[in-house]
């Protein structure tokens, strides 16, 4: 019998070709959705912007390529579901920074205003919208961290954590039942899938919920701008882009809509489920039953040992 390494003791052939196959799967995912928010900036109103951002989701399903937002709904809270959901989160993240190296490596990048820069981009028309696409994700990132740094209140105009948080869980929400309908839906019915895709991003994107790959996508590309600046040296560009990243507090924001985003859609996961969701509470609370019985007799048992010492 042949002896396996320890490599492969940990990592079987099997479980490397599966991981394998997930993580290219989740790097053209990412790859799909930057291109598509690339070209959703061109849009004139909110609602075509979701039209054009929900064609990425629509390729994504069409080509079995995962996202972390539309997975965590979907997958089991184990040790196997948890290593799935991370490869499939790291995948996401390098397609999407491919995506936005080659974005950017379509032309110099000039960031500033001079008369110089917007001559250079107004006579190539193809890579003047580069230029248009950088500066509105600024702009939504911007957004985003005006909104987290704003008073803490609730309603139409709130802001703060907790505004940022329920957009969040949202737009997971929206994220999880575009899935859901695409797969209940017959593989020949072409109009539920492509009303699954449409109308749940449209609602997100057109109301402004919080999506943390599209953020993501929002802080990666123009954060590669400023590192591939063409008018300014290397230690510049590092300090623009580690600059850029910290003012707009970019880290917090993605931790909040990553939290928010698998919030919103396990509930509406166990939701769906709801004899999961009643056999686990059901579970949860027989456990908390027995072990709050192991500590009475415990106690029990020791207040009587005490007794007896004392008589």
């Amino acid at each position: 019998m042949q002896q396996l390494n320890l490599f492969d003791r940990i990592f079987p052939p099997s479980v490397r070709e599966r991981r394998f196959r997930t993580a290219v799967s989740g790097l053209l995912g990412g790859f799909i959705l930057t291109i598509a928010s690339a070209f959703s900036t061109a849009a004139q109103s909110p609602l075509m912007a979701g039209v054009l951002f929900s064609v990425g989701l629509l390729m994504c399903m069409a080509l079995d390529a995962p996202l972390i937002t539309t997975s965590v709904g979907k997958e089991r809270w184990d040790k196997r579901g948890f290593w799935k959901m991370a490869n499939i989160a790291l995948s996401n993240i390098a397609g999407i920074v491919l995506a936005s190296i080659l974005l950017l490596g379509m032309a110099p990048v000039v960031l500033d205003t001079t008369a110089t820069a917007q001559t250079f981009f107004n006579t190539i028309p193809s890579t003047k919208w580069l230029h248009d696409m950088v500066l509105a994700h600024e702009a939504r990132l911007q957004g985003f961290s005006t909104l987290l740094t704003g008073p803490a209140t609730l309603g139409l105009h709130g802001s703060g954590v907790w505004a940022l948080f329920i957009r969040s869980i949202l737009c997971g929400f929206m994220m999880c039942v575009a899935v859901n309908i695409r797969k209940n839906a017959s593989a020949d019915d072409m109009t539920t899938i492509v009303v699954a895709s449409l109308v749940p991003v449209m609602v997100f994107v057109a109301c402004g919920f919080a999506h943390v790959l599209a953020t993501l996508i929002a802080v990666t590309i123009p954060a590669l701008a400023h590192l591939f600046e063409a008018a300014a040296p290397l230690a510049q560009r590092w300090d623009n882009a580690l600059a850029f990243i910290t003012q707009t507090r970019s880290l917090p924001i993605l931790g909040i809509m990553l939290v928010g985003n698998i919030a919103g859609a396990k509930f509406l996961a166990l939701a769906l489920d709801s004899n999961l969701l009643f056999v686990t509470l059901r579970h949860k609370y027989t456990q908390f039953r027995r072990a709050l019985s192991r500590v009475t007799h415990k106690t029990n048992k020791e207040t009587t040992a005490n007794e007896a010492e004392k008589v």
